[in-house]
């Protein structure tokens, strides 16, 4: 059943031999929201540009904070460069610098590896899901959730990509398209978040959600209610 809703959802985003042609994403992004705020960083994703490798977590921000620095990323490395590509700072492992102290401020290299890491899942799912190493099985809807919804739990305990947590869910609307995301992100705390993805647009016969609003998610599944914790607002996205 679970292959159903995955294979549905693959479909609807633009299909699995359309998706295996692509060699890179790059898009105008805007980040907002509380989070950048409470560590420090407000408007360090004011007006960037985000390029991935959709096949292999690899990611590059260029107009990162008021510097216009460019950021590298992949599992287990972070670089922070000049405009001109000068090196500032470069991090092994930097998901292991991060404070135990949820509300304690980030450095560069922590807010570079949070939003090159969760940027990647975003813009590659669902062809995440089918990754191997990734346990997918569908489940109840969110109580409270549109009907219509179907909701699945994947589990990465043995993905070697780097992501939020271990199980994550995803919920997919009438049309198979990704309207909802939930996690407890680790680097945080393990807050319940929720991400609602919105404001489709099809790029080269595939499509993507241009806006996403990430929300605190109770006990219940409830989300949507207090602040607004990361904004993101695409602009054209380029498949290449």
């Amino acid at each position: 059943m679970t292959a159903t809703v995955i294979d549905d959802a693959v479909n609807a985003h633009g299909g699995r031999d359309r998706w295996l042609a692509v060699t890179s994403l790059s898009a105008p992004v805007s980040m907002g929201g509380s989070l950048w705020s409470g560590k420090g960083h407000d408007g360090v994703f004011a007006d960037a540009t985000v390029l991935i490798d959709p096949h292999r977590q690899h990611v590059e921000f260029s107009g990162f904070g008021p510097r216009r620095l460019r950021t590298w990323f992949e599992p287990g490395l972070v670089i922070v460069r000049t405009e001109d590509g000068v090196e500032l700072d470069r991090r092994r492992d930097p998901r292991a610098s991060f404070p135990q102290d949820a509300a304690a401020e980030w450095d560069d290299i922590q807010v570079a590896y949070f939003a090159s890491y969760a940027i990647w899942n975003y813009l590659t799912l669902p062809f995440l899901l089918t990754s191997p190493g990734i346990q997918t099985a569908e489940i109840e809807p969110w109580p409270g959730a549109d009907s219509s919804w179907r909701r699945v739990s994947a589990d990465f305990a043995e993905a070697t990509d780097e992501t939020h947590n271990r199980l994550q869910y995803y919920s997919f609307d009438s049309d198979s398209l990704l309207v909802r995301h939930d996690y407890d992100a680790d680097v945080l705390g393990g807050v319940p978040a929720s991400n609602q993805a919105m404001a489709y647009g099809e790029f080269s016969g595939l499509l993507f959600p241009t806006r996403r609003r990430v929300t605190a998610r109770s006990a219940d599944g409830t989300a949507g209610f207090g602040p607004i914790l990361v904004s993101i607002d695409f602009g054209e996205i380029t498949v290449s």
